[in-house]
């Protein structure tokens, strides 16, 4: 019921069909299954460590064939789930349950669970390369709110749920976050107001030397941190654009002229630094770059700025922000916003692509006919 949920998060309608109960092995080969006789987007096999074997608790003197069993019971399953039906397989990796039989010494003793479990979660990804396969990472996101709070025997007893409840609705929203990656349904561009966004205070106002940012503040630490990570989703196919409410050579003149600012102007592939409100600037980017909407993400210091394009355009994506900058990339990143089930060199090249299509439309736009 929490996935179901959670789709309509996602514009997602979605039905789930469950396997019996402990016949993982059983439901992946028999035709008759309920997973393999009904017409399905996706499958996913959602073991944990007492799930696989090889990679139980206590430790082993054959680290290499204890691992190898985990491995090929994957591939096992994985292979006859793919016969005869095109619905994608998704495999969770394992947490590692918090019980260190050896202390610190776990991390490297060749036998202990924790480097099964390592060695396993490793080699997954290959593995799931054979199918193809998406991998969902549930070991990272038991690591986030920790092992000790993600397992928990009591509810294992009693109902033999394999991690806490109270976690169920941060699981969903994972996953769906990356059913809506494989639909295609992922964020594209990253939108950034200026003022109190990527550097502190109001450039209008405070003037070149005025505002904070650059090395040695803690506060202007925090706005170089907010735009390195601004390139380094460029890096990887995301856009960037500006909307703002400034004068645009005022603007501007940050990305030219101070000495430590670390977003270039030739990174945004839309600037709108002008006196409208904010949705349509949003608009107006989304147009500019032949996008939609609902593919935006909007970072802005302001609330009322925030509530403003939230009320006017629902499907753009506005992470709450705090006072303090600092948390503004961790936020940003934990809302899963820029998910993705996979990563290609052509992903690399999409933000110089859409800058050229962009350049193109404004000088279309300036030009007075075609030639």
């Amino acid at each position: 019921p929490c996935l179901a949920a959670t789709a309509v998060r996602y514009g997602i309608d979605l039905t789930v069909i469950e396997g019996e109960f402990n016949q993982v092995f059983q439901d992946a080969f028999s035709p008759t299954s309920k997973i393999k006789s009904e017409k399905l987007d996706a499958i996913l096999v959602a073991l944990d460590y007492r799930g696989v074997p090889g990679l139980g608790i206590g430790f082993t003197n054959n680290e290499g064939e204890a691992v190898s069993e985990a491995l090929a019971y994957i591939e096992s399953i994985c292979q006859a789930l793919r016969q005869g039906i095109s619905a994608t397989v998704i495999i969770q990796n394992i947490p590692c349950p918090p019980m260190p039989f050896f202390g610190g010494l776990d991390a490297r003793l060749a036998g202990s669970q924790r480097r099964r479990i390592d060695l396993f979660n490793n080699e997954l990804g290959a593995l799931l390369g054979k199918f193809p396969g998406i991998l969902f990472d549930v070991d990272g996101l038991a690591r986030t709110v920790g092992y000790e709070n993600w397992f928990t025997a009591k509810q294992w007893h009693m109902a033999k749920l394999p991690f806490s409840q109270a976690y169920t609705p941060i699981y969903a929203d994972h996953f769906m976050r990356l059913i809506g990656a494989v639909r295609g349904a992922s964020r594209k561009c990253l939108v950034l107001d200026l003022d109190n966004t990527l550097w502190g205070g109001v450039i209008g106002d405070d003037g070149l030397a005025g505002i904070t940012l650059g090395q040695g503040d803690p506060t202007g630490e925090a706005y170089l941190a907010i735009q390195q990570v601004a390139k380094l989703l460029r890096e990887r196919g995301i856009l960037l654009a500006v909307c703002s409410k400034n004068d645009d050579s005022i603007a501007r003149s940050v990305f030219r002229e101070h000495p430590d600012m670390l977003l270039r102007e030739e990174e945004i592939s839309v600037f709108q630094a002008n006196w409208k409100d904010k949705a349509s600037n949003l608009e107006a980017i989304a147009s500019t770059l032949n996008i939609s909407t609902n593919t935006l993400v909007f970072l802005d210091d302001n609330p009322a700025e925030r509530e403003q394009v939230r009320q006017t355009l629902p499907e753009v994506a506005v992470p709450e922000l705090p006072d303090d900058p600092s948390a503004f990339p961790w936020l940003l990143f934990a809302a899963g916003y820029f998910e993705s089930a996979s990563f290609t060199d052509g992903d690399r090249l999409r933000a110089n692509q859409y800058l050229a299509n962009a350049e193109r439309a404004e000088l279309a736009q300036s030009s007075r006919d075609i030639n």
